[in-house]
C-alpha cells in the first residue's frame, strides 16, 4: 500500500502504511525497512521537503552494505530524485544524492 499511495502522490496514507509497516518490521534487517523508507523520502520530496528527502535517502542508502544493495533499492533512490521538481534537481541536497548514487559500491 505504501508504494501505491506514494506513486499517487497520497503522503498522508503513504505514511500512515509506511509507519505500520515498519512496526510490523520491527528490528528485522531485511531490505523492505529499507525500501519503505525511501518511500518516505519520495513523500518528503513531493511535499518540497529537499533537505529532509534527501538526507533520509542517503541515510537509508548507505546503511545498507553495498553487497546487499539490489536493483530494486538502487531504482528506488533513484525515484527520489526524480520526485524532486525539476527545477530544485541542482540544489545541494539533490546533488548530494546524486553523487551517493553514483559512487561504485565499492566506495560507499
Amino acid at each position: 500500500m505504501s508504494g501505491v499511495f506514494t506513486h499517487l502522490g497520497q503522503r498522508a496514507k503513504a505514511r500512515a502504511a509506511q509507519q505500520r509497516t515498519l512496526e510490523l518490521y520491527g528490528d528485522d534487517p531485511c531490505i523492505d525497512p529499507a525500501l519503505l523508507h525511501l518511500e518516505e523520502a519520495i513523500c518528503l520530496a513531493q511535499g518540497h521537503c529537499l533537505d529532509d528527502a534527501c538526507q533520509l535517502a542517503i541515510s537509508v542508502y548507505l546503511s545498507v552494505p553495498a553487497g546487499h544493495r539490489t536493483r530494486i533499492l538502487d531504482v528506488r533512490a533513484h525515484d527520489v530524485i526524480v520526485a524532486i521538481p525539476a527545477r530544485l534537481r541542482a540544489t545541494r541536497p539533490a546533488r548530494e544524492l546524486n553523487e551517493v548514487l553514483a559512487l561504485p559500491p565499492t566506495k560507499v
